[in-house]
């Protein structure tokens, strides 16, 4: 189940556990518009998405996975950043459906 960030923190993390499969969810509240950049690491493969709209980035590296993406609170000048991470087995389309599930509060 998601978790709400309220306007009293900064930084929320979150460790979920199912059948063997952990995810890692860490949203950070910054004073100030972030962009998300991606370095030229060879080693893992990197690419940018478009889920509902928002544009995320999705890394695939040898032991599991991460998606994220800013989402820029109105009104304000303030951003979100969402990081969840994965280990194996966790499918990029599970990935996909549970940042689609932030997307939708």
């Amino acid at each position: 189940m998601p978790v709400e960030l309220s306007k009293d923190h900064w930084r929320i993390n979150s460790t979920y556990s199912k059948n063997g499969k952990e995810i890692r969810v860490s949203m950070s509240r910054t004073s100030g518009k972030e962009t998300l950049i991606a370095s030229k690491n060879e080693d893992f493969k990197r690419e940018r998405i478009d889920v509902k709209g928002v544009e995320m980035l999705y890394t695939d590296f040898v032991t599991g996975k991460n998606i994220q993406w800013i989402y820029d609170v109105p009104g304000s000048t303030q951003t979100i950043l969402y990081h969840i991470e994965a280990g194996n087995p966790i499918s990029k389309e599970e990935l996909i459906e549970l940042a689609e599930s932030y997307l939708q509060q």
